[in-house]
């Protein structure tokens, strides 16, 4: 094998490993996505329900008269 020969196969050797190395990160990074955005609809999920939550307790203390002042959206006892 010639030195250019061997210049050619270590170029090319070198480029498929970071080839792969770099399909292989993109693939990783994927999934990570996929379980931060099924992590990110959890969330929403909880967000929503203690939004509904909320609402709920500051309509039975209004309803029981127990509802203090509003100042800048919080409510104070």
């Amino acid at each position: 094998m010639s030195e250019e020969q061997l210049r050619v196969f270590i170029r090319d050797f070198m480029v498929e490993t970071v080839l792969t190395k770099t399909a292989s990160s993109v693939s990783d990074d994927a999934g990570h996505i996929v379980i931060l955005q099924s992590q990110l609809g959890e969330l929403k999920e909880t967000v929503v329900d203690q939004a509904h939550e909320i609402k709920w307790l500051r309509a039975q203390r209004s309803a029981s008269g127990q509802l203090g002042e509003e100042s800048n959206g919080r409510v104070s006892d």
